[in-house]
């Protein structure tokens, strides 16, 4: 059976803030918030989105009598807005074996309708073909000012809406209502800074916390029959629901708990569960085994499984600033309800009704127009240095921490290498690239002479070994302390963009990460005369409450060189770390010496 997905979003403009504040100044109570808002907001012409639906349907079974068109999608799942986009499932009842148009035409089934499209009387402008390898997309408006999407084979979409659907009509009373009310005041803080945070992934992270917490079913909560038809399994021992604006309130403090990185953890909604991204490795890798490394889990700034389609990442879509900006709205909005939330009394959530200039009690306006983005001037800690993968610590310690590019390499090489049997392979892994990129930067960027070496148990005798014969580089170095004590040969962390400038070095290209590098390094051994630096590097790796890194620590005789390499050292590895684990996972193979020779080649 073939699918085809059009989803629709109206363009005029929702409710204006003005009219909303006008309402919220009736409202001063977060619980009645929650209803102007639901109210306002809520899909209210179902009709005309049905209408265009049965218009769509003719007219694609003019062309074929075997489709039928369904709508799903925000408009049926009960959560939807009116600006949300609408959804309609485009089927074959059979083989299209008598298409007059969509079988005759060449070329792909979704560039077969894309072309069919193109003739829809309702059509406005022009559509445009977006070719994705989970979902192709075709992007089109319509007449009523709507805006479509059409894509192709989508089926897990329309039983995620069922799925969803049963929350919604189970816990009518209280559920749609807070998923508008976080949706509402995230949005508002995130228009304010010209970035978006998708409704469907903050949706299921609602759903996963509501499970987790106990107020709705937390079990293996749906089964299958041949029409994908799914079932909630009622529950009675689930929690007495409060009052909204106190589920807002747990909802903001259950964010506040989790990690400042949210790339770290992957919430589970289907399983009311929130894993490390480490360890989720594991078992994502498990899932596709037998699948093409093209179609694995998409790590991002934001995970979250899709409850229907395991190695789907819904928020992959999420851009890094607008996941920074998600933390800030947690941060500032938890100050705000642990001072007004009271005792479980069922009382009600009071917040000051402005658009999110929202102010703790005798806190001043004036402080609040004065922060920005990095929070630093209110106290939120700085997310952005949080956030990034080589983090410097004081002046003489480096973390080095796995980023979304990372997850997905360290995915890929378990995937292609079957390494699923053993749940601790992942953070041995992550340790193994992460010295290799260590080592790398050190003595072929740097150009460092390693005279001694100590390591913690057979990490000793393996970095011994590969140091006196690069081709003796195990698989993977077992996980352990190390320490190097090392030289330099020429100070190449000493203005090295003014000297490469200066110099007009010409780099070849090269399939290694940062030829460039090596060639100015090489080239400021003749070109700077100094003593050289000593370096004792000590390193080690650290699982702490979600929080995984290799910790490197400095120090030197050279106290006035050490901070000024410690901090050239933390940006080199900035622009090293993604490279070098795509480099190391690509060309590892069972022959140390071809993976050696591979390097050498490029230096």
């Amino acid at each position: 059976m073939c699918f085809i997905i059009v989803r629709q979003a109206k363009w005029e403009e929702m409710t204006s803030t003005e009219e909303l504040l006008t309402l919220f100044s009736k409202a001063n109570e977060l619980e009645e918030q929650s209803i102007v808002i639901h109210e306002m907001r809520k899909i209210t012409e179902i009709t005309e989105r049905e209408k265009l639906c049965s218009r769509l349907e003719t007219y694609f079974q003019s062309c074929n009598e075997n489709v039928n068109v369904v709508l799903f999608g925000s408009s049926v799942n009960g959560f939807g807005w009116q600006n949300s986009d609408v959804d309609m499932a485009v089927f074959y009842r059979s083989t299209p074996t008598e298409s007059k148009e969509v079988v005759d035409s060449p070329g792909s089934p979704v560039e077969q309708f894309y072309k069919l499209l193109q003739k829809w009387p309702g059509l406005e402008g022009k559509a445009h073909l977006v070719q994705s390898k989970r979902c192709p997309l075709i992007h089109f408006h319509c007449n009523g000012n709507y805006r479509c999407e059409l894509s192709l084979n989508n089926m897990h979409s329309v039983r995620t809406t069922r799925w969803l659907r049963q929350f919604a009509d189970t816990y009518g009373e209280w559920l749609p209502r807070l998923a508008s009310l976080i949706r509402f005041w995230i949005s508002e803080f995130m228009d304010s800074k010209e970035e978006k945070f998708n409704s469907y992934p903050l949706l299921l992270i609602l759903i996963t916390f509501l499970r987790q917490s106990g107020y709705i079913p937390c079990k293996s909560d749906f089964s299958e029959d041949e029409m994908s038809q799914l079932t909630l399994q009622q529950q009675n021992n689930c929690k007495k629901v409060p009052s909204v604006s106190r589920l807002f309130a747990k909802f903001v403090c259950f964010l506040h708990q989790l990690p400042l990185t949210l790339r770290d953890v992957v919430f589970q909604p289907r399983r009311a569960d929130i894993v490390s991204s480490m360890e989720f490795l594991t078992e994502s890798s498990q899932l596709s085994i037998d699948k093409s490394v093209d179609n694995l889990f998409k790590f991002s700034h934001v995970n979250v499984q899709d409850p229907l389609d395991c190695t789907h990442n819904p928020a992959a879509s999420i851009r890094r600033n607008a996941a920074f900006l998600f933390r800030i709205f947690v941060e500032r909005t938890w100050r705000m309800v642990v001072k007004s939330v009271l005792s479980d009394g069922g009382s009600k959530l009071a917040l000051c009704p402005r658009l999110f200039s929202i102010h703790p009690e005798g806190e001043a306006e004036e402080e609040d127009e004065k922060d920005d983005d990095d929070g630093s001037d209110d106290g939120t800690m700085d997310f952005r240095e949080m956030d990034r993968s080589i983090e410097c610590i004081g002046k003489y310690r480096v973390l080095i921490k796995p980023n979304a590019f990372v997850y997905d390499c360290l995915q890929r090489e378990m995937v292609e290498k079957r390494l699923v049997v053993d749940s601790g392979e992942s953070f041995r892994l992550f340790f193994h690239l992460s010295l290799r990129t260590v080592l790398y930067t050190l003595e072929e960027i740097y150009l460092f002479k390693v005279d001694t070496v100590k390591a913690t148990g057979d990490l000793n005798d393996q970095l011994n070994a590969a140091l006196a014969n690069p081709s003796n580089c195990p698989q993977r170095f077992s996980v352990g302390a190390f320490e190097f004590h090392c030289r330099s040969t020429a100070s190449t962390w000493i203005h090295r963009g003014s000297v490469a400038k200066r110099l007009c070095f010409h780099c070849p290209e090269s399939k290694f990460p940062h030829n460039c590098e090596v060639c100015i390094s090489k080239a400021l051994i003749d070109d700077t005369d100094s003593s050289s630096f000593l370096l004792k590097l000590a390193g080690l790796l650290v699982n702490n409450k979600h929080r995984l890194y290799v910790e490197l620590r400095m120090d030197s005789e050279y106290r006035m060189d050490l901070g000024d390499f410690c901090k050239s050292f933390s940006e080199m590895l900035v622009r090293m770390q993604n490279h070098c684990f795509e480099y190391f996972t690509s060309t590892s193979t069972s022959n140390n010496d071809t993976d050696h020779q591979a390097q050498s080649a490029v230096l």
